[in-house]
């Protein structure tokens, strides 16, 4: 059986980061209705975190090489290719 986390907070520069609410919102398998994990509900403090995150890596991406920032998402792609299950 797959492994599914208890909760499951935002993305944001590379860690999982709690909703600034400490808010959830149940995820169930369509089929069964069975709770499966709990999902962050994001407000307006999240967005502003995740908006300056984006803000700082664009800026940093914006300066690296076409060929480093290919490669980055070549990369990126092979990973998503070798996971499509978890996905």
């Amino acid at each position: 059986m797959e492994f599914i986390p208890k909760s499951i907070g935002h993305w944001i520069q590379d860690k999982e980061v709690l909703p600034a609410g400490s808010n959830f919102f149940e995820k169930k398998n369509p089929a069964t209705g069975e709770a499966l994990t709990k999902v962050a509900r994001g407000n307006n403090g999240d967005v502003e975190i995740a908006l300056r995150a984006a803000e700082n890596a664009y800026e940093k991406w914006s300066f690296a090489r076409v060929v480093q920032r290919s490669e980055i998402i070549r990369e990126a792609v092979l990973l998503m290719r070798q996971r499509k299950n978890e996905l």
